[in-house]
């Protein structure tokens, strides 16, 4: 399995992309799996009440960010693991086997080290630009300012689209370059 994130700021179309990726792959007969880094806080949101802008970003934003503190900055990366049924955790604790889906879409990466386990195990794909920016103080939020424009570890970039059509148009482009064919040997940890 080969792991695919989309990096880029808030309303950049990452979720987008991460769909057109998905169909234009699916429709050349890989098997692909759609996830996102903080799904389960996600689900939690939504179960408590906290949905619509700008609530749900904040509360989204600072229980990240206090979770990443509190627990671990790899936190997120490990339960994308275990959902998964990867190999391993990003610290190295040993999981369950491997899915048989050809790739894992990661459609919200944003820190650092988000990038670096998708690097680590594919690509990354960086959306430049924002259709709608945030305002203060979810603008200065510490997952907007890491997923800036000067971005710091995409392998690909796909600039800002006037409409979906182009938006799909770049995404097939970066398909048939071949930069999806990058599979890389997981590195699984000593006993």
């Amino acid at each position: 399995m080969q792991i695919i994130g989309i990096h880029g700021k808030a309303r950049s179309g990452k979720t987008t992309t991460a769909l057109m990726l998905m169909g234009v792959l699916m429709e050349m007969g890989y098997s692909c799996k759609l996830d996102s880094v903080i799904l389960e806080l996600r689900r939690r949101a939504y179960h408590m009440g906290i949905t619509g802008a700008p609530h749900e970003r904040r509360w989204l934003q600072d229980t990240a960010s206090c979770l990443r503190s509190m627990v671990s900055p790899n936190c997120f990366i490990n339960k994308l693991f275990l959902r998964n049924n990867l190999d391993c955790r990003w610290d190295g604790i040993k999981g369950q086997a491997w899915e048989p889906a050809d790739f894992l879409i990661i459609h919200d990466v944003r820190m650092q080290n988000e990038v670096e386990f998708c690097r680590r195990y594919g690509v990354v794909i960086h959306c430049q630009g924002t259709y709608e920016p945030l305002t203060s103080p979810e603008a200065e939020h510490e997952t907007e300012l890491e997923a800036g424009d000067l971005f710091y570890g995409a392998d690909h970039i796909i600039l800002q689209q006037p409409t979906i059509e182009r938006r799909l148009a770049a995404v097939k482009a970066l398909v048939a370059s071949g930069c999806h064919l990058k599979i890389p040997t997981v590195e699984r940890p000593s006993e």
